[in-house]
């Protein structure tokens, strides 16, 4: 029963991670996307150096692919950001220059 429910507390806290990772990596600082990976991998190295009892094989390729996770979410989240820029940017252009064309009518 008490694994369980660590493994159900793990998927938890994981989603959790991923869902806090997404809004932080479209924010306008690239740098917020990189707490949580940085975060985790500090927590990684803690684990396997210095806990005892060490990590075993189950531990490690868990927290590798929620590393791998969070990184691709960075990632993907900063193409969204930038993508999200470019039409914002796009739609302010044709705004001006609908207003250039209406100034020229008149």
């Amino acid at each position: 029963m008490k694994n369980k429910m660590t493994i159900f507390l793990g998927f938890v806290i994981s989603a959790l991670l991923l869902i806090l990772q997404y809004f932080l990596s479209e924010s306008s600082r690239w740098q917020l996307g990189g707490i949580i990976p940085l975060f985790v991998f500090i927590l990684f190295l803690w684990c396997f150096f210095f806990r005892t009892p060490k990590l075993s094989l189950q531990s490690i390729i868990p927290l590798s692919i929620l590393f791998i996770l969070l990184l691709w979410d960075w990632s993907d989240g900063r193409k969204r950001f930038k993508k999200r820029k470019n039409e914002k940017i796009k739609n302010e252009l044709k705004k001006m220059n609908a207003q250039n064309l209406d100034d020229q009518n008149f």
